[in-house]
């Protein structure tokens, strides 16, 4: 996985786009009004055992998010150019429920998060009842998050905006490999014939079938290859970033409807995004 410098020649070697980084604009004179029972405590130590286990009962709602290893933790808890201020979201228990990582700089600067995780709905009514408290000083804040994301749906109304948004891209090294360890909704059945195009890696050149069953699948060769499409299309898809009746307008799937259909409930997913840069 990628952030391209150029999507074309990265597309030429089987890559293709799979999911974004968005960032959006929201005024801080939107959030006013919002509250929670929940509160915000300031969290100085840096230890990233104290965020790490939050971000990953968040990333297992979300498609896309990265497990971090240390090196990234450090990026964003201990950055080398500029300071992050941390807050930790506590329940009415005193349980943490969320956090929010974030740059501010001079009056009427925007406030930059670099990372925030809401578990539940009074969580993510802090995080923003928080940011709204600072609308005296500063006018907007910059917040990555996914592209249909509930924590805007919170906000009275519309007033957000996509301030930047850059895809990145995925290449399936091992179709048959990849296919069978990726997860699958647990009520769908199906058995899908395909027929990849990969010029790159033999292995994944030919036809094969791809059976789901009760949320894992296996894959052998073989089989009619009724679905035609190219490794770049596995990919769009595998993350789903792209439906079938998606690809059918902008890559290389054919198919019969059914066995269309059938792809579509097999992979389908929350749009996959990620906060991370690199």
């Amino acid at each position: 996985t990628l952030y391209p410098a150029t999507t074309q020649f990265y597309r030429s070697l089987g890559y293709e786009r799979a999911g974004a980084r968005t960032i959006y604009a929201i005024p801080t004179s939107a959030l006013r009004g919002i509250t929670s029972p929940y509160t915000l405590v300031p969290a100085p130590d840096a230890d990233i055992d104290v965020y790490a286990p939050i971000h990953a009962a968040y990333a297992q709602t979300q498609a896309g998010n990265l497990q971090r290893p240390p090196i990234m933790w450090d990026r964003i808890l201990k950055p080398i150019f500029t300071s992050h201020f941390r807050y930790l979201v506590l329940d009415t228990a005193g349980r943490p429920a969320g956090y929010i990582v974030y740059a501010q700089g001079n009056q009427k600067e925007d406030i930059k998060v670099a990372d925030w995780c809401a578990l539940d709905p009074d969580a993510g009514r802090a995080l923003l009842q928080f940011l709204g408290g600072h609308r005296t000083m500063v006018n907007t804040v910059q917040l990555p998050a996914a592209p249909n994301e509930p924590l805007l749906h919170l906000l009275p109304e519309q007033h957000s905006d996509r301030s930047w948004q850059l895809d990145w891209m995925l290449r399936l090294i091992d179709v048959p490999q990849a296919l069978q360890a990726r997860g699958y909704p647990a009520g769908v059945t199906a058995e899908l014939h395909l027929e990849i195009s990969d010029q790159s890696f033999a292995w994944n050149h030919g036809r094969f079938v791809l059976r789901i069953a009760a949320g894992a699948a296996s894959v052998e060769p073989g089989g009619s290859g009724a679905i035609g499409l190219h490794v770049r299309d596995i990919a769009a898809l595998y993350s789903g970033h792209l439906t079938p009746a998606e690809l059918r307008l902008g890559g290389a799937l054919t198919g019969p409807p059914a066995q269309l259909a059938a792809l579509g409930l097999a992979f389908s997913s929350a749009r996959p995004w990620m906060a991370d840069m690199f």
